[in-house]
């Protein structure tokens, strides 16, 4: 399939399901194309082996969202180990998820955890607030901590260049013991 075949399909189920408008144009990017952090949906075929991000931002009643995965297109155990360690780092960083966590913490967790494995540091936010809201924003230059309530978006990711990216991004909702991830997917791939 192409990309934007790929896109037409992903954007029929928040349509069917009455969300109709978006804050960005769902991305569809794959193979080397998928190294670049806000890539366009392009014609290209997806190739076998290649990893595949998909990022869509919902707007429903004017509360917004921003779900990124990645998958591969047949099998790569090249993207499959990477794919693992994004995911390890991204479950040590949300192991310290919970009120009175700096954010600054689920940064720096994560992106040290990907650098010993030898990984490229990530060239944006570990992640964004979502819904609406202002905070948390998660990255290293941010003072205040995590709160009862707060919604996000946590997305540590790789970048390798000229080969592909790899972003697990689930939403997190900050509870008054732990946290809670919000995203059915990401519950049961997590």
């Amino acid at each position: 399939m192409r990309e934007y075949e790929v896109a037409a399909i992903i954007d029929k189920i928040p349509d069917e399901n009455g969300i109709v408008d978006r804050w960005f144009s769902t991305i569809v990017a794959s193979g080397p194309r998928a190294a670049s952090p806000h890539a366009k949906t392009s014609s290209r075929k997806i190739g076998c082996g290649d990893p595949v991000i998909i990022d869509i931002g919902p707007v429903w009643m004017g509360y917004d969202g921003c779900i990124a995965h990645t998958f591969k297109a047949g099998r790569s155990q090249y993207w499959e180990g990477i794919i693992e360690k994004v995911s390890h780092a991204l479950s040590m960083g949300l192991e310290k998820a919970k009120p009175g966590t700096p954010v600054s913490i689920l940064d720096e967790i994560p992106r040290k955890e990907l650098r010993k494995q030898g990984l490229p540091n990530c060239p944006h936010l570990t992640d964004h607030p979502i819904g609406g809201f202002y905070k948390p924003i998660i990255a290293d230059f941010v003072n205040y901590e995590l709160e009862v309530n707060m919604v996000f978006a946590y997305e540590p990711a790789v970048y390798v260049h000229g080969n592909g990216d790899v972003r697990i991004e689930p939403h997190v909702l900050v509870t008054p013991s732990c946290h809670e991830i919000l995203t059915e997917f990401h519950r049961k791939t997590i």
